[in-house]
């Protein structure tokens, strides 16, 4: 009986050995590739994308996939990866410049994508029964129409450091949990959810703020905006809610963080700013006559001293 476990542990063992050689051999060239029984784990990091073959990623077995293409110098999402198993998939830092609907109809599995610290603009739509999370951070977006997220169990969404200026709820996906869109141009915010636990607001600029969430709302960043709403019923019952789920450390109790004036005090700032550059003129202008009497001053002594009798007539008188 000891016997024939001992002969089964060897052969799982050497089955093991003869499968992970086999998909090392078979992994894309120059990438990483590390499978189990569970899922398979491809890093191609830092390859120039035309030097990957991603047919061979066919070889790999038909299990979960988690494929990072990062620094890869794409401009675009590779055309030859045509994978139903991938499920977590890693575009960022790359040249990407758009992103089609067809570029990822293909990844029937995908939960995970990544495209941040890119060069999007236009981003046209994302259609996907299975996305649970998407980083667009760091790119160039400006704006996002209403069927551009149509992943209906999308829980995250970071959309941070882009140039989106205006974002309303009925283009957001009921079930987010986590919404990141700090450092865009966003003045005026109204946003109704049910399901939002994380919100991060943060320089923006923003004027004026209507949240209307259930009580799941845990977390809220809201520094770097001009709010001043403070006289408001609405934002009054706004800020009551939010007591205690804020995270920014400069809060204050009237939702003025980060910056230290409110935009009626710009005016006075100009003001002095006008009257610096005006004493700066009027000091200048003194320095530039006190240095025209001294090298008239000087001009004067070297005269007499070049011509002696006009300096003994002087002497005379």
């Amino acid at each position: 009986m000891h016997l024939n476990q001992g002969y089964l542990y060897a052969f799982l063992a050497f089955s093991a050995v003869l499968a992970a050689s086999y998909y090392a051999i078979n992994c894309p060239n120059h990438c990483n590739c590390n499978c189990d029984a569970n899922e398979c784990l491809v890093d191609c990091s830092g390859i120039p994308g035309d030097e990957i073959n991603f047919t061979q990623l066919e070889d790999l077995p038909p299990i979960p996939m988690k494929l990072s293409l990062k620094n890869c110098q794409l401009e675009r999402v590779p055309e030859d990866i045509k994978l139903l198993n991938i499920k977590s998939l890693d575009l960022s830092h790359n040249n990407i410049k758009s992103i089609e609907e067809s570029d990822i109809s293909n990844f029937s599995a995908l939960e995970h994508l990544d495209v941040s610290y890119n060069y999007l603009e236009n981003v046209i739509s994302f259609k996907s029964n299975s996305l649970k999370a998407l980083k667009m951070s760091h790119n160039d977006i400006k704006s996002i129409s209403k069927n551009t997220f149509e992943c209906p169990q999308l829980t995250l969404l970071d959309l941070n450091h882009n140039r989106i200026k205006d974002l309303h709820d009925d283009i957001l996906p009921d079930k987010l949990e986590t919404l990141l869109f700090a450092n865009n141009s966003i003045e005026h915010l109204n946003l109704e959810f049910s399901n939002l636990k994380q919100l991060d607001i943060s320089n923006n600029g923003m004027r004026n703020l209507k949240i209307t969430s259930s009580s799941k709302l845990e977390r809220i960043w809201m520094k770097g905006n001009f709010l001043d709403d403070c006289d408001d019923k609405d934002f009054k019952k706004l800020h009551k809610f939010l007591q205690g789920k804020i995270q920014d450390s400069s809060y204050d109790g009237c939702l003025k963080v980060w910056n230290p004036y409110k935009p009626s005090d710009y005016g006075k700032l100009w003001v002095g700013f006008l009257i610096m550059i005006f004493m700066v003129f009027i000091a200048m202008t003194i320095y530039a006559c006190i240095m025209n009497s001294l090298r008239d001053n000087d001009i004067t002594s070297s005269t007499l001293n070049s011509n002696p009798s006009s300096q003994k007539l002087i002497e005379e008188h």
